[in-house]
């Protein structure tokens, strides 16, 4: 199969290349897209939705992966498992990036009681973050809709709708 014939009226959200050199698409509605040895391979089992917004691979070759709803995940080989966060329920995951130490930034929608927040997870048996930082009030509203952290060790936020902010932990 080749890739227009895989991809054609599928919209790609996020792409990204694994240590042993395959290409991931994160798809909005056909989930995980696999590139090796030339051969493409369509990836659903075990993804909670077929909507996947960001995908990333960290330090140890693991595949990330963010659905459209907020659900935080990895994959491995041909199936997806699903972290659950002990998150409120109004809390939703609406971006992540990779920490330069290997660990996983998460920023979170707003929530009436804890607000806008951004957290730093370490490794995939967490379910509780290690650190939290509180978005700051003037923003606190605003969706987070991209995150980097920078050579210095700086958070970029991106929001969607009032620019940017620099996050120093």
């Amino acid at each position: 199969m080749n890739l227009e014939n895989i991809t054609h009226g599928i919209k790609i959200n996020s792409i990204t290349v694994d240590g042993r050199g395959n290409l991931w698409m994160g798809t909005d509605g056909a989930g995980l897209i696999k590139l090796e040895n030339g051969r493409f391979e369509q990836i659903t089992n075990g993804l909670p939705s077929l909507k996947i917004s960001q995908i990333l691979v960290d330090i140890h070759d693991k595949l990330w992966y963010l659905t459209t709803s907020g659900q935080l995940g990895w994959a491995k080989n041909t199936f997806c498992h699903t972290i659950q966060m002990d998150f409120p329920s109004t809390v939703v995951i609406c971006a992540i990036a990779l920490a330069r130490d290997g660990d996983l930034w998460i920023a979170t929608s707003h929530d009436e009681n804890l607000g806008s927040r951004i957290f730093e997870l370490h490794g995939i048996a967490a379910r509780e973050p290690t650190r939290t930082y509180p978005w700051p009030q003037d923003l606190s509203r605003s969706r987070i809709g991209a995150l980097l952290e920078d050579s210095s060790g700086s958070l970029w936020c991106g929001t969607l709708g009032a620019g940017v902010f620099l996050l120093r932990p």
